[in-house]
C-alpha cells in the first residue's frame, strides 16, 4: 500500500473543508455543509438493535442519525463516520422511501416526505446550514 497515495486521496476529499483544530464536531459539520452547499441535520436516536448511525441524502438536505444512548466519544465517532460517507461521495445502491424510513425509525417522531420534515411531538433536529 502506498501510504502517500492514500494521504493524497484523503487530502483531496477534504479540499475546501476547514477542519477545526482542535476538532469540534459542530464546526466540522458546518464546514462539510458549506462544502456540500446544503444543510446537514444531526438527529439523535435510540436504536439499540439497529444501526449506530445512518446518513440519508434527502432533497435539499442531508440527515445524519446517530445513536443517542452511547458515550460522547462514540457519538462523535459515529458522526465522523457518516460525514466520511458524504465526503467520499458514497452512494447507496438502494433508495429509501418514506415507508422504509418510518419502519427503520418508528419512534423518531418525524413525518417523512420528499419535500419537508414535519415535527410530530419531537424537537427539531439540529440543523447545520451553510453560512
Amino acid at each position: 500500500m502506498d501510504v502517500r497515495a492514500v494521504q493524497r486521496r484523503c487530502e483531496a476529499m477534504l479540499d475546501g473543508v476547514e477542519v477545526p483544530s482542535p476538532l469540534d464536531i459542530d464546526r466540522l459539520v458546518d464546514a462539510v455543509s458549506l462544502r456540500r452547499e446544503r444543510p446537514i441535520h444531526l438527529v439523535a436516536k435510540n436504536a439499540p438493535l439497529g444501526p449506530c448511525g445512518l446518513w440519508v441524502a434527502m432533497p435539499g438536505r442531508d440527515v445524519v442519525f446517530f445513536e443517542a444512548g452511547t458515550s460522547k466519544v462514540h457519538r462523535e465517532h459515529i458522526i465522523l463516520h457518516e460525514l466520511a460517507h458524504l465526503l467520499c461521495s458514497h452512494r447507496s445502491t438502494e433508495r429509501l422511501d418514506a415507508g422504509i424510513l418510518r419502519e427503520l425509525f418508528p419512534t423518531c417522531g418525524w413525518t417523512w416526505s420528499s419535500r419537508s420534515w414535519a415535527a410530530a411531538g419531537t424537537p427539531r433536529p439540529r440543523s447545520r446550514r451553510p453560512k
